[in-house]
């Protein structure tokens, strides 16, 4: 497969615009990855030189300016965007995160809220820990 042919000058890829195909820099961290690199424009406005190869897999999305930021500000910039929702959002009391994020913040598993949220939970019980072990029961009986 040539990544070349895959991709074109002008394809814009998360936060990067792909400018044009160049070499590899001396100075760069990824030192591993191989040709064909390119010079791309982040959403932001600055400029890289970035593995292709990176860039099409997914683990370089933009300048670095991501960094840090919460996967659901991620998400809500992506859902702006795009149409169609990939994941399953929640706001509580204005908060709005994705249901990974309130798993770790409750403790409770993301498969639990999910069931929860799948059998119309109210938000009163959505993180309740005392109900864990009546679901952990109902489950096995089913």
């Amino acid at each position: 497969m040539n990544d070349e042919l895959d991709i074109k000058v002008g394809t814009i890829i998360n936060e990067l615009e792909i400018l044009a195909f160049t070499n590899k820099p001396d100075d760069t961290k990824y030192k591993s990855y191989g040709p064909p690199w390119v010079r791309c424009r982040c959403s932001c406005g600055k400029e890289i030189i970035a593995p292709l190869y990176g860039i099409k897999r997914g683990f370089i999305k933009s300048c670095g300016h991501l960094k840090g930021t919460s996967g659901s500000a991620i998400l809500k910039k992506y859902y702006e965007d795009h149409d169609k929702p990939t994941s399953t959002y929640l706001t509580i009391n204005g908060e709005t995160r994705n249901i990974s994020e309130w798993s770790k913040l409750s403790g409770i598993p993301r498969t639990t809220l999910m069931y929860r949220i799948k059998k119309q939970y109210p938000i009163s019980k959505l993180f309740d820990k005392r109900i864990l072990k009546e679901e952990t029961d109902e489950k096995i009986e089913e």
